[in-house]
């Protein structure tokens, strides 16, 4: 995501949606649900592109279907390169996944499918946009 006049259009701000959490809206309707689908991309998707689900803390559900970049970083840790060895047969001539997997959290989950470096609290997102991470902090109350 690229800031503009240093502000990203793309990232809310904690107060603000703690704000529109307390507005008459019902909070169950809102853009800002914990149990919402979220979505996983780097480079337009080249660099990976997929949808999961944040079940607990350490429970993070990467969909069938999802595109897994084919490349994995040299920089990567042998934990996350174990996971694209365990999980090669998952993953089909297409880099797309051919069935849901479980990772014991968000970042695992998001290196996986991106093949580098990757915070997997700021890099799921929900389709408005707003983080796991900022979703988790409006849910701790």
């Amino acid at each position: 995501m690229i800031p503009v006049l240093g502000y990203n259009v793309f990232e809310k701000n904690t107060a603000d949606i703690h704000k529109a959490l307390t507005d008459e809206q019902d909070s169950s309707q809102s853009s800002y649900r914990i149990d919402d689908v979220l979505y996983c991309s780097r480079r337009n998707g080249a660099g990976g592109m997929a949808i999961g689900k944040y079940k607990s803390a350490d429970e993070f559900v990467v969909f069938k279907g999802s595109y897994i970049n084919p490349v994995i970083s040299e920089s990567v840790s042998k934990g996350y390169k174990k996971d694209r060895k365990k999980y090669k047969d998952f993953i089909g001539t297409n880099n797309k996944l051919l069935a849901d997997i479980t990772f014991s959290a968000a970042s695992r989950a998001s290196v996986f499918v991106v093949g580098t470096a990757s915070d997997g609290k700021k890099e799921w997102k929900n389709q408005a946009g707003v983080t796991l991470k900022t979703l988790l902090e409006i849910h701790a109350d």
